[in-house]
């Protein structure tokens, strides 16, 4: 047990835990758009990871931009059940973990973001961070407490691919990350959350629990959008 976060953050990021990851590609590039865009932490959950990604984390965990979590598993093996009580929880207790990490930050962080690794935010212009332009519309509508970021619909090249092409981390930014601006994911879109605005509970996609008289709003694709850079058709994008 231990006491709730008390030191004040402008914006951090508790992204989806890590299972069986080994896209050390993917982490680089989701960790250094935190960076460039001035988030103050990356709360790291793991629940498996290959061993030299770990050491990848570990050399952004002490360069103190990441905070390293257990993520929550349940004793699944020598009791009782006839089951596996994690594979009944919604997807394998990573709505535990966002819990969690909403509890030990909501009285310190004026933002809090619960993306995928896959999600690629971006501002109108990459040297703008997030916070101010998430601060200036919380202060225009005090009863915000959701601000929704729409995403489109992107890829990225595999490991395979980036080893059979040659691609090193400067060409898979280049070439290897592809998105169309002809279709959003309107109702998949990721939220920030205003925590000290009545928020109690967290959803994949948005609150669950909320203090009455808040409401949510979604911010223009002029001032920020994600790349949800997963699998989708090469063929059905235009870049």
């Amino acid at each position: 047990m231990q006491r709730a976060d008390n030191k004040p953050k402008k914006f951090i990021a508790c992204p989806s835990r890590l299972f069986a990851f080994d896209q050390w590609h993917l982490f680089i590039t989701t960790m250094e758009l935190y960076r460039l865009h001035r988030v103050d932490l990356v709360v790291v959950y793991i629940q498996s990871v290959e061993a030299q990604v770990y050491k990848l984390i570990k050399v952004y965990e002490k360069s103190g931009l990441v905070q390293i979590r257990p993520s929550l598993e349940m004793p699944s093996t020598n009791t009782e059940l006839d089951y596996n009580p994690n594979s009944e929880t919604s997807w394998q207790n990573q709505l535990t973990n966002f819990q969690d990490c909403l509890y030990e930050f909501k009285e310190s962080a004026e933002f809090i973001a619960f993306p995928d690794w896959d999600d690629f935010f971006f501002t109108s212009n990459y040297n703008i961070p997030y916070y101010p332009i998430l601060q200036k519309f919380a202060e225009q509508n005090p009863k915000v407490n959701t601000f929704i970021i729409d995403r489109y619909m992107g890829y990225h090249e595999s490991l395979d691919e980036m080893s059979i092409k040659g691609h090193r981390i400067k060409e898979f930014w280049k070439k290897g990350i592809k998105y169309s601006t002809k279709d959003t994911q309107y109702f998949y879109g990721k939220a920030i959350y205003k925590p000290n605005r009545g928020i109690y509970g967290v959803d994949l996609h948005w609150a669950n629990r909320v203090e009455d008289g808040y409401i949510e709003m979604r911010l223009p694709l002029k001032q920020a959008y994600i790349i949800h850079a997963r699998d989708y058709s090469v063929s059905n994008l235009y870049t």
